[in-house]
């Protein structure tokens, strides 16, 4: 449909030590591999490997506040710096409420999913964030479609 697309991603098992990087490599390329059979494509995938723990067998570099987890911007921000992204006509389509509340800090609609964390924690604030979706939608397909009418 023309759209740039990008993932923002927390993945706090890489600071806990479940999962290595090469690990993660591996898991985000296999979604890539799936998302192509189905005629889909990413145009980046941002991860934000931190959590601020703490973890009994975590890794201590990684276990950490950043401005990269959700509902911290630096990804959504990386983004907008790195790909030819319009804010005037972009969103974010999230199951959590750090995702909605990332995409408000940023400017952007965020519009739920009730698949995967379902943004079950709904109407939660984290430092004057909005976390209510502006939208729900039954799962990633109703939302892209959603999207795409209203783009048309």
């Amino acid at each position: 449909a023309g759209f740039v697309l990008a993932a923002i991603t927390n993945r706090a098992q890489v600071a806990r030590g479940d999962v290595s990087f090469d690990q993660l490599d591996r898991i985000l390329g296999r979604l890539e591999a799936l998302l192509a059979a189905e005629g889909g494509y990413l145009d980046r995938i941002y991860v934000c490997p931190h959590h601020p723990g703490p973890f009994p067998h975590g890794v201590p570099a990684l276990t950490i506040a950043c401005d990269c987890r959700k509902p911290g911007t630096l990804l959504f921000r990386r983004a907008f710096d790195e790909l030819p992204i319009d804010p005037a006509r972009a969103c974010m389509i999230g199951d959590s409420t750090r995702d909605i509340m990332a995409a408000h800090a940023v400017g952007l609609p965020g519009y739920g999913v009730r698949t995967g964390y379902g943004c079950r924690d709904t109407g939660r604030a984290h430092d004057g964030l909005n976390g209510t979706p502006d939208r729900m939608f039954a799962d990633i397909g109703d939302a892209v479609d959603a999207v795409l009418s209203r783009q048309r």
